[in-house]
């Protein structure tokens, strides 16, 4: 074969190459995953944790009243686990 054709035949499938790796990202999408916020209106969301403990509280953007949805706290060495949890409760029921 000749040079000539043999670099018309690689830039067409760099080419080809290029495209397929541009539709793949095209159809992805570009999405930044550094912050993540859900905002379904009026109840916020947050959570936290360290290495013995965890949790998550809801906030009422509304009436600005946050509650505890779930804690977990590992306890010290003699102290037994302590679990508050309130997943799959309404707003209002949550103590």
């Amino acid at each position: 074969m000749e040079a000539g054709k043999i670099f018309k035949e690689r830039i067409k499938f760099f080419i080809i190459g290029a495209l397929a790796v541009a539709g793949a990202i095209f159809l992805m999408g570009a999405n930044s995953s550094d912050t993540i916020v859900l905002d379904n209106g009026r109840y916020q969301i947050s959570a936290w944790g360290n290495s013995r403990a965890y949790g998550a509280f809801v906030l009422d953007t509304v009436t600005g009243e946050t509650k505890v949805a779930y804690k977990y706290f590992d306890g010290e060495d003699s102290a037994p686990a302590k679990e508050k949890n309130n997943l799959n409760v309404p707003f209002n029921s949550i103590k």
